[in-house]
């Protein structure tokens, strides 16, 4: 069995085994702890797909932000001036340092411990103290990177791809099985 782009090698089935119909099959144990399949996984699947990280009341005033690790990379989930929702990178431009160290909390601005350059909830740079001597730094260049969010039925979904696919086209397959499921258990006015 191929796992990974790694061979995982299966144990011989029993003599019974052609008479019997298998009741399960799981991988081997240590692919469940493998650093290397983790990476691979939190690249190849985390890296690609629509990820809940939080209800949207959960960041309820200007400033209140949540840090998430996903893909193998730290986000800041913030809510701006504009009371809109917005995701980074949680990294500063300037030297790759992480903006925000808490898991949660409400801040006026994200600064940077490192050298003190200051960004707005939108993302712009408002501050560079080590950058204002520079005559040709322009500072709409150096906001942080955004990460793409999204937010359905409340629920914030963010996606570290350059090119996500629709979040309506990932969830709605879930919630439509589970609609289906369960809509028997549903009781809908004028219908029963």
């Amino acid at each position: 069995m191929i796992y990974g782009g790694l061979r995982i090698f299966a144990l011989p089935e029993p003599d019974h085994a052609m008479t019997t119909p298998p009741l399960a099959q799981t991988l081997p144990g240590f692919v469940y702890s493998d650093p290397a399949i983790f990476a691979r996984e939190q690249q190849q699947i985390f890296s690609n797909m629509w990820i809940y990280v939080a209800r949207s009341e959960d960041l309820p005033g200007v400033g209140h932000f949540k840090c998430i690790h996903v893909g193998g990379e730290s986000v800041i989930v913030v809510r701006g001036q504009d009371q809109q929702l917005r995701a980074f990178y949680n990294v500063c431009r300037h030297r790759g340092s992480r903006l925000c160290t808490e898991e949660s909390g409400s801040l006026s601005v994200l600064r940077c411990r490192y050298h003190a350059w200051g960004y707005d909830l939108d993302g712009s740079l408002i501050s560079a103290p080590s950058a204002t001597a520079l005559t040709e730094f322009d500072s709409s260049q150096f906001g942080l990177i955004p990460v793409n969010l999204e937010i359905w039925q409340g629920m914030v979904w963010i996606n570290l791809s350059d090119s996500p696919t629709s979040l309506v086209d990932h969830v709605l397959p879930l919630f439509w099985n589970a609609w289906e499921r369960g809509k028997s258990l549903l009781l809908i006015p004028g219908t029963h």
